[in-house]
């Protein structure tokens, strides 16, 4: 398993930069919860998390700020799946991007619940400030 980068996440990603300004780096999601998956014909999903995380590089240093938002992904013209195991509560121990033929695929890795992988044309993210 491993991790999108900030620049990976500006590459492949529309809407990456605002997530990016928000917490400061981009999310790993672990820990995140999955909130809603909708899935649409033809080839259309949205997936939403719930994310909490510290703002700045420095994850465990004192100091910095816990920051959340909800994360929406939306991805058109998929083209192919594989989930597993949802059910009523799904943490994830990371969610991670990267190319593919045609496109992109997101792999979501589970602490409890929902695993598998996306693949579409495009990705994109829209972030939901939540009041702490």
């Amino acid at each position: 398993m491993g991790h999108t980068t900030d620049e990976e996440a500006l590459e492949i990603i529309g809407g990456a930069r605002e997530v990016i300004d928000y917490f400061g780096f981009w999310p790993s999601l672990h820990d995140a919860e999955m909130l809603e998956l909708w899935l649409r014909r033809p080839g259309l999903c949205t997936v939403s998390f719930y994310v909490y995380e510290r703002s700045g590089p420095d994850l465990v240093a004192e100091g910095h700020p816990w920051k959340n938002a909800i994360l929406t992904f939306v991805l058109k013209d998929v083209f192919d799946l594989s989930l597993l195991n949802y059910s009523s509560q799904n943490v994830v121990a990371a969610v991670t991007f990267a190319p593919v033929d045609h496109g992109l695929r997101m792999e979501i890795y589970e602490n409890t619940g929902t695993q598998g992988w996306l693949e579409a044309k495009s990705v994109s993210v829209d972030l939901m400030l939540l009041r702490s």
